[in-house]
């Protein structure tokens, strides 16, 4: 064969093992594009949006095999911490699988609370259910600490906290009254409490075997306090919530 030829010859083998090659990498991305969305689609669940794409980078980044992560934030936020009163009277009169029910009934008229459209532009999310508890929360504003460039940013910040405290003080209002209207329809003797709080968090991904997403801090432990002496079927907020329900903004 002549040299123009065999050129020609080895110039289409190594195009196809560049093609090859190219669609090999091609085909790798769009597996792991697909792995990412079905992952991200089952984190939604369970997970702040932030934490999600937090968690997601972090497990392709490293190369883990499975889920989770361990990932930490430090982070400011607003806490909801919901009780069920009258819940041990209710063991005692109801079947099991009755009880179960209405409190799953009114846990799903939560979940839809904190997920309506303005709630969910704000950033409220459920953290857990435990027993006959509900939990919520939403991020305030890091950036009080001198880094807005610009009086407009600082006020920008200020006012989204705002809205985000009315919201959630909105929201455990909507509970009570939630809880009061199943109570009167359904004719079982349920009433609630609620304490919302805010301060600094610690959230992140708990334990191994069947890991949880769990905030852990002064917000947390001050909404659980805030509940407990709080009249019932009533909302009760800490000092600083307060002051962002009072704002003139």
């Amino acid at each position: 064969a002549s040299m123009p030829a065999l050129l020609s010859c080895l110039s289409f083998y190594f195009s196809r093992i560049e093609t090859a090659g190219f669609l090999s990498t091609w085909i790798g991305l769009q597996l792991v594009a697909i792995q990412r969305a079905r992952m991200g689609e089952i984190l939604k669940n369970l997970l702040p949006l932030d934490m999600v794409d937090l968690v997601l980078s972090l497990h392709f980044q490293q190369g883990h095999e499975s889920l989770p992560v361990t990932v930490f934030r430090e982070r400011r936020a607003i806490v909801l911490h919901l009780d069920l009163k009258n819940y041990t009277g209710l063991t005692r009169s109801l079947l099991v699988r009755e009880l179960a029910q209405h409190i799953d009934n009114i846990f799903r008229q939560f979940d839809t609370l904190v997920t309506d459209s303005g709630a969910k532009r704000l950033g409220l999310f459920k953290i857990d259910t435990i027993g006959d508890a509900y939990e919520a929360a939403a991020w305030l504003s890091d950036s009080y600490d001198g880094t807005c460039t610009t009086r407009e940013e600082y006020e920008a910040l200020q006012q989204r906290d705002v809205d985000v405290c009315r919201c959630m003080n909105a929201v455990g209002w909507a509970m009570v009254e939630e809880v009061r209207k199943y109570s009167n329809s359904k004719g079982i003797n349920i009433e609630c409490r609620v304490g919302i709080s805010s301060g600094q968090v610690l959230a992140g991904m708990l334990g191994k075997l069947s890991p949880r997403f769990h905030l852990m801090g002064e917000a947390v432990w001050a909404a659980h306090k805030l509940e407990a002496s709080a009249a019932v079927n009533a909302v009760q907020v800490g000092e600083h919530v307060q002051l962002m329900l009072d704002f003139m903004g």
